[in-house]
């Protein structure tokens, strides 16, 4: 199913940023800064399980699990 990465993103991000614009913003730095452009993946993107696996990674490090 395409487009799982971006869901993922979005998802991470609107569960940290709990409906706050600015503190969504930091989220977005904060991920670009580790390697991941929100605003690269879009629904047609591939699947990668690493690329998925990475983001899980991440989520851990923010506090949280997928």
């Amino acid at each position: 199913m395409a487009g799982q990465v971006k869901q993922i993103l979005e998802t991470l991000i609107e569960k940290r940023s709990r409906g706050d614009t600015r503190l969504r913003e930091i989220i977005i730095t904060k991920m670009i800064l580790k390697g991941f452009d929100p605003k690269k993946f879009d629904q047609n993107s591939p699947d990668d399980p690493n690329t998925i696996a990475q983001i899980c990674h991440l989520a851990e490090e923010f506090g949280m699990t997928f």
